[in-house]
């Protein structure tokens, strides 16, 4: 083997140059840069030894024009979450259970939650409830003050009111054990300052008194789709709020999914 020592190599003819031949390996040494000044074209980047492959030093900007799509099929880290609502936790299932209990999903890590939700109960005539949890996962029994205003299909208004109630009454009575639909009851509600309030955020070390809003729909007993709006307050700010506990007036839930997302503000 010899060496060929030249400062600048050029096509003979034309204006493209090949670097060696199918099935050819050319090597650059240890310590040896390649500077390219305009666009290099390849179909694959692989690291020279390992796993690990480095793009650019610290301060340098890559920029993505317009139009580019990055396909990943494997696991991306380091980029930042630029999704405001972090999933929690789901719970799902079609047998019959007493309660769906969703322990410990709140935290001092938000102070705002989502929660969407799906029930639908094993029959026809039972309400739906709900009530919090607190850190040991007891119940919270009382002072529920709530304010629901319902239309439905037919133009009917209604509304259902509490200013001190062992728990929220989501529904009336609701259509249950319907195999055509997922949900005598589905929607989404707001859940506001669960959990003592985090340093460096508004009202810090403090617990509040645990706040909600709501919209979802009910099919009821009657056949009826009806439209609730709905806003309540745990009335006690002694105990965090860490969870969530959703029941029928009687006999069972059957079908249910429920998903708690975290808002993030800070």
């Amino acid at each position: 083997m010899s060496k060929l020592f030249v400062d600048q190599v050029d096509p003979k003819t034309a204006t493209t140059l090949t670097l060696g031949t199918s099935g050819d390996t050319v090597s650059i040494p240890t310590g040896v840069g390649l500077t390219a000044t305009d666009e290099v074209k390849t179909n694959k980047i692989s690291p020279a030894s390992g796993t690990a492959f480095t793009l650019g030093d610290s301060g340098d900007t890559f920029t993505v024009p317009s139009g580019v799509t990055f396909a990943n099929s494997g696991t991306a880290t380091g980029f930042g979450d630029t999704s405001y609502y972090v999933k929690i936790t789901n719970v799902n299932g079609t047998n019959s259970v007493g309660d769906i209990s969703i322990n410990d999903c709140f935290s001092t890590t938000y102070r705002t939650y989502l929660v969407t939700f799906q029930f639908e109960n094993d029959r026809g005539g039972n309400q739906i409830w709900m009530r919090f949890q607190a850190d040991d996962d007891s119940t919270f029994d009382s002072n529920y003050r709530y304010a629901c205003h319902q239309t439905n299909d037919g133009g009917t208004e209604s509304t259902r009111v509490s200013t001190g109630d062992t728990k929220w009454i989501m529904t009336g009575g609701t259509g249950g054990g319907n195999s055509s639909i997922f949900g005598g009851c589905f929607g989404f509600m707001y859940v506001h300052n669960p959990y003592t309030i985090a340093t460096g955020e508004a009202g810090a070390g403090n617990i509040y008194r645990c706040g909600w809003n709501a919209q979802y729909n009910e099919y009821d007993d009657s056949g009826h789709v009806v439209n609730s709006v709905a806003t309540g307050m745990l009335e006690q700010n002694s105990y965090n709020v860490a969870g969530l506990r959703f029941l029928p007036s009687a006999n069972y839930v059957e079908k249910r999914n429920v998903t708690v997302w975290g808002l993030k503000e800070y």
